[in-house]
């Protein structure tokens, strides 16, 4: 979650990606990035592809994944945003499963970058 402490008018898409990334890097250019993102950023799998994840609830993912694929970060009219998670054929493999951006939860790639250094 990003808080902004001071802003002077509304918050564009453009702006929201420069911070927040729901999708994996490409590993021809970010090998690095891909394999944590594959590690460390990914929902599940659950609903249709695990079942039995601990995230669902009465046959669905409490957590509301997979998401939708998005070409770019759309913000709807009560301010939610839909993250860019473009179906541009980039996945890994979690627990045997194929995944792709639909599973991404979205992160602040900077913050996030200096966290897992710790790990």
């Amino acid at each position: 979650m990003i808080l902004w402490l001071k802003k002077y008018k509304p918050i564009g898409a453009n702006k929201i990606d420069a911070f927040i990334s729901a999708q994996l890097p490409n590993p021809s250019v970010d090998p690095i990035g891909f394999e944590d993102d594959s590690k460390f950023m990914i929902h599940g799998p659950c609903g249709f592809l695990n079942t039995s994840s601990p995230c669902m609830v009465d046959g669905k993912c409490g957590e509301f994944y997979p998401k939708n694929f998005s070409d770019t970060t759309i913000i709807v009219g009560n301010g939610q945003v839909i993250y860019a998670r473009p179906n541009n054929g980039i996945t890994t493999k979690k627990n045997g499963v194929r995944i792709d951006n639909t599973f991404v939860v979205p992160h602040n790639v900077d913050l996030y970058w200096l966290n897992i250094k710790h790990i």
